[in-house]
Protein backbone atom coordinates (compact mmCIF):
# COMPACT_ATOMS: atom_id res chain seq x y z
CA UNK A 1 0.00 0.00 0.00
CA UNK A 2 1.54 3.05 -1.24
CA UNK A 3 1.94 6.01 1.68
CA UNK A 4 -0.23 9.06 1.86
CA UNK A 5 1.25 11.86 0.46
CA UNK A 6 1.93 14.70 2.79
CA UNK A 7 1.18 18.05 1.54
CA UNK A 8 4.45 20.41 2.45
CA UNK A 9 6.50 23.19 1.74
CA UNK A 10 10.13 21.94 2.04
CA UNK A 11 12.95 24.68 2.25
CA UNK A 12 15.98 25.46 4.06
CA UNK A 13 16.79 28.47 5.93
CA UNK A 14 19.72 29.88 7.77
CA UNK A 15 19.34 28.78 11.29
CA UNK A 16 19.18 32.32 13.31
CA UNK A 17 16.08 32.82 10.94
CA UNK A 18 13.88 30.18 12.59
CA UNK A 19 10.97 31.29 14.68
CA UNK A 20 8.76 29.58 16.97
CA UNK A 21 5.81 28.08 15.50
CA UNK A 22 7.85 27.11 12.76
CA UNK A 23 8.31 23.10 12.18
CA UNK A 24 11.39 20.98 10.75
CA UNK A 25 11.45 19.08 8.08
CA UNK A 26 11.42 16.15 9.95
CA UNK A 27 7.74 17.30 11.43
CA UNK A 28 8.97 18.57 14.64
CA UNK A 29 7.51 21.85 16.17
CA UNK A 30 9.60 24.76 16.88
CA UNK A 31 9.37 25.37 20.47
CA UNK A 32 11.49 27.72 21.03
CA UNK A 33 14.83 29.32 19.79
CA UNK A 34 18.31 30.92 21.34
CA UNK A 35 20.91 32.53 19.36
CA UNK A 36 23.91 33.19 21.06
CA UNK A 37 25.62 34.68 18.13
CA UNK A 38 27.76 31.78 17.71
CA UNK A 39 25.43 28.92 17.86
CA UNK A 40 21.63 28.79 17.62
CA UNK A 41 19.61 26.46 20.14
CA UNK A 42 16.27 24.92 18.78
CA UNK A 43 13.75 23.30 20.91
CA UNK A 44 11.47 21.06 19.20
CA UNK A 45 8.65 18.35 19.85
CA UNK A 46 6.82 15.91 18.26
CA UNK A 47 3.40 18.29 17.50
CA UNK A 48 1.65 14.78 18.01
CA UNK A 49 2.61 15.22 21.90
CA UNK A 50 0.55 18.92 22.20
CA UNK A 51 -2.70 18.10 23.43
CA UNK A 52 -5.38 20.28 25.28
CA UNK A 53 -4.62 18.28 28.44
CA UNK A 54 -0.76 18.72 27.95
CA UNK A 55 0.84 22.02 26.92
CA UNK A 56 4.21 22.55 24.51
CA UNK A 57 5.79 22.80 28.42
CA UNK A 58 5.17 19.54 29.33
CA UNK A 59 6.26 17.66 26.12
CA UNK A 60 9.15 15.26 25.61
CA UNK A 61 11.17 18.38 23.82
CA UNK A 62 14.38 17.79 22.17
CA UNK A 63 17.43 20.48 21.35
CA UNK A 64 18.95 20.72 18.35
CA UNK A 65 22.06 23.19 18.02
CA UNK A 66 23.31 24.58 14.53
CA UNK A 67 26.50 27.17 13.73
CA UNK A 68 24.69 30.58 12.89
CA UNK A 69 24.19 30.90 9.09
CA UNK A 70 24.12 27.00 8.76
CA UNK A 71 20.77 26.12 6.41
CA UNK A 72 18.71 24.07 8.01
CA UNK A 73 15.69 21.72 6.52
CA UNK A 74 12.57 23.36 7.48
CA UNK A 75 8.31 22.66 6.20
CA UNK A 76 5.59 24.41 6.17
CA UNK A 77 2.44 22.08 7.38
CA UNK A 78 -0.89 22.75 7.12
CA UNK A 79 -0.92 22.81 10.90
CA UNK A 80 2.07 25.13 10.94
CA UNK A 81 1.73 28.00 12.53
CA UNK A 82 4.50 30.31 11.11
CA UNK A 83 5.25 30.02 7.24
CA UNK A 84 8.82 30.46 7.21
CA UNK A 85 8.80 29.27 3.17
CA UNK A 86 7.97 32.87 2.69
CA UNK A 87 10.77 34.82 4.15
CA UNK A 88 13.18 36.60 2.10
CA UNK A 89 16.27 34.06 3.03
CA UNK A 90 14.12 31.10 2.59
CA UNK A 91 15.27 28.17 -0.50
CA UNK A 92 13.12 26.13 -1.61
CA UNK A 93 13.86 21.59 -1.70
CA UNK A 94 12.17 18.53 -2.36
CA UNK A 95 11.62 16.45 0.81
CA UNK A 96 15.17 14.61 -0.02
CA UNK A 97 17.05 18.13 0.69
CA UNK A 98 17.41 18.52 -3.06
CA UNK A 99 17.51 22.77 -4.10
CA UNK A 100 14.68 23.94 -6.39
CA UNK A 101 13.33 27.01 -7.55
CA UNK A 102 12.64 29.62 -5.38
Amino acid sequence: MAEPQIDATYFRLPAERIEEGMSTADGQAVLGVIDTGVHVFVRVCDPSQVTEVHSAKHCDSKTRMFRVGELVDMATFADTAVDGATHHLARRCDESGQAGDR
